[in-house]
């Protein structure tokens, strides 16, 4: 019995203020579905790639559809392949966030540049929040909504609500992004196809001292690369193929050596680089290499991370992982699987560990690592310390 009420191109604000002249107080919402400009079949792409837990923070009752109540899309593109989406449900003034980037691509400001892309429609559209729903141990989640100003609104043993206010401090600096023309830059260097820059002023989590330490002593062209490749391949003779781009290997198998900066990594001595707090910085430096994204886009998905027992500094009358005194990939697996962090088996899931010493090797993986198979853990280690 109520008049039909056409809407045409007027804002949502206005339209509601509209339709309660209809006194047409059911009203939940009024979607804009011009704003869903990227394709489902693409976001579907990117929530595939995701771990089981990810799939059930996006679709917790494991059902992923195109809802009708969605009101906003933008899929991040890279090679012309989805890489990465934010998806917003509207309810009158605010609106509730999805957010998925695939694994290779994170830690390189796609989320930022996503969430910079909804903020812009949410007030175009004018929408007075946005409400984002984090894991409580999901702490690069928490970081980013920290770095839109994030309140936080509510939280219980397993989620963190943040709101986000909308004015014109919200957006975020990216810092990192990865266009379209194939080029790589972030907050480290800037890849082309014939330069690697590496940039002075990296991560700020890194104190100056580390930072710089780093930076002088780098390798700092292709030749300089080569003639360290020519000294290898003397020690090594059986290497057949050394290039400084990925793509000259043609998906050949590939080793990879970070032992150079690791033995710099190692050298720093300040007390930042003491107990857990030098975990930290260790864990940090040695997933940029394990998780270099490069080496995905070059085609290679498999990596098996070989870990030798011997060769560490280890203080005299102490155990190689006693992370209180010795810093190495070891120490750092074991004082990790003690606490409960989540970080190895989130960044280096389904990667093989081959730890390796003078008499024999074990392999594992980081996902199947807990309190429990700890123990285990160690004695392997201790066999192979003991050339047993």
């Amino acid at each position: 019995s109520k008049p039909q009420y056409v809407v045409a191109k007027e804002e949502i604000n206005d339209v509601l203020a509209e339709l309660e002249k209809y006194e047409r107080d059911d009203v939940i919402d009024i979607i804009r579905f011009e704003d869903r400009e990227d394709k489902f079949e693409d976001t579907v792409e990117v929530y595939n790639s995701l771990s089981s837990r990810e799939k059930k923070y996006i679709a917790p009752d494991g059902t992923f559809d195109d809802s009708p109540y969605l009101a906003y899309r933008k899929v991040e593109y890279y090679n012309k392949k989805p890489i990465g989406f934010i998806e917003l449900y509207r309810e009158r003034n605010e609106a509730s966030i999805a957010l998925a980037v695939k694994k290779e691509f994170r830690k390189k400001g796609i989320a930022k540049k996503l969430m910079n892309n909804a903020i812009d429609w949410a007030k175009q559209n004018k929408l007075n929040n946005l409400l984002y729903k984090v894991e409580t141990d999901n702490f690069k989640s928490i970081q980013l909504a920290k770095s839109f100003n994030g309140d936080l609104l509510d939280k219980d043993h397993e989620f963190y609500w943040y709101k986000i206010g909308l004015n014109d401090e919200v957006k975020a600096e990216v810092n990192i992004y990865v266009p379209e023309d194939g080029y790589i830059f972030n907050e480290d260097y800037a890849m082309t196809k014939g330069n690697l820059i590496v940039f002075n002023e990296a991560n700020p989590k890194f104190n100056p001292k580390l930072k710089n330490i780093l930076f002088k002593q780098r390798i700092k062209t292709n030749q300089e690369l080569m003639q360290w490749y020519e000294t290898v391949q003397e020690k090594v003779p059986y290497i057949s193929r050394a290039y400084a781009n990925l793509d000259l290997y043609k998906q050949y198998n590939i080793f990879v050596d970070f032992s150079y900066y690791s033995e710099l990594f190692l050298k720093v001595d300040s007390p930042l680089m003491k107990k857990d707090k030098g975990l930290e910085f260790y864990f940090d430096f040695v997933d940029r290499f394990i998780s270099d994204s490069r080496y995905l886009l070059a085609g290679y998905t498999k990596r098996t991370v070989f870990i030798p027992v011997d060769g560490w500094k280890v203080e005299e009358n102490s155990d190689i992982w006693d992370y209180t005194k010795n810093i190495n990939p070891i120490s750092l697996i074991y004082r990790y699987t003690r606490q409960g962090r989540l970080e190895l088996a989130r960044n280096w899931n389904s990667m093989d560990f081959v730890f390796i010493g003078k008499n024999g090797f074990f392999k594992v993986r980081m996902e199947h690592l807990t309190s429990k198979t700890l123990t285990k853990f160690i004695s392997c280690i201790k066999k192979l310390v003991n050339n047993e």
